[in-house]
Formats: C-alpha cells, sequence, structure tokens
C-alpha cells in the first residue's frame, strides 16, 4: 500500500482520530503530517485531514505542562529524526511542540498542494487563529 494514494492516507489517518486526545500521540501525528508535507509527490491534502490538524493545535498540550514520560521521550525521538535528516534548523528544541509542527505543515502544503476551499475551510474552523494563539 502506497501512501501517495488519496485513499491509503485517509484510511490510515482516520485511524489517528483519537490522536488529538493523547499528548505524545498528538505530537507524532503532527510530525507524520508535516513529514507527508514535506513529499513534493503527496497528493492534495483533504477536508479531513486539514480538521484533524486543527483538531490536534486545539488539543494539543500547553507547552510547559506536560510532565508526560511517554510525551518527552517522543518528543525527543522526534527532534533526533530532525537533526538527522533536515538541514535547517526551522524547530526550536526550547519551544517544540505541535502547534509549531502544524504551522510548519500549512507552510508546507500552502506552496502547492492547499486549494482556496480548503484554505477557506481552515479560516472558518479558526485553525489559523489557534496556531497564532499558540
Amino acid at each position: 500500500m502506497h501512501l501517495r494514494t488519496e485513499s491509503a492516507l485517509d484510511r490510515v489517518l482516520d485511524l489517528l482520530k483519537d490522536a488529538p486526545e493523547l499528548p505524545s500521540l498528538n505530537l507524532c501525528t503532527a510530525f507524520i503530517l508535516y513529514v507527508l508535507s514535506s513529499d513534493t509527490l503527496t497528493s492534495g491534502i483533504s477536508l479531513s485531514t486539514v480538521r484533524l490538524m486543527i483538531e490536534l493545535v486545539s488539543k494539543s498540550p500547553q507547552k510547559n505542562s506536560v510532565d508526560d514520560e511517554e510525551y518527552k521521550k517522543m518528543q525527543q525521538r522526534i527532534l533526533s529524526i530532525i537533526h538527522q535528516s533536515l538541514q535547517d534548523d526551522i524547530f526550536y528544541e526550547q519551544r517544540f511542540n505541535t502547534c509549531d509542527i502544524i504551522l510548519e505543515t500549512f507552510v508546507n502544503i500552502s506552496r502547492s498542494h492547499l486549494k482556496e476551499w480548503l484554505r477557506n475551510e481552515a479560516r472558518t474552523l479558526n485553525g489559523f487563529d489557534l496556531m497564532i494563539d499558540a
């Protein structure tokens, strides 16, 4: 199964619909979306994906309120992957969280994949406001 096909990606993301509720899964799902948004061959983003992204931001844990050991481990794993595979440091370790990842994801997809109706949906759901306020 190739994740680049729209239906396969939608099925995977549908399995992650409870991700916003669990801090470590929230962070991990945001990173998966970021990686997919960096792939220039990925097909366009769907409405359900935009809604998942906004829900991840709205239910992400506060920056300094996470004492969960699993969350901290996930954070370190993701930062390690980023340092190994990205040339540019676009994330700050001190404030690395779901909101920063989703913001960068929107930047990636808005370059070429974000259709006007999806942009309007993100505005309607106050997605951009949530990211800015975070």
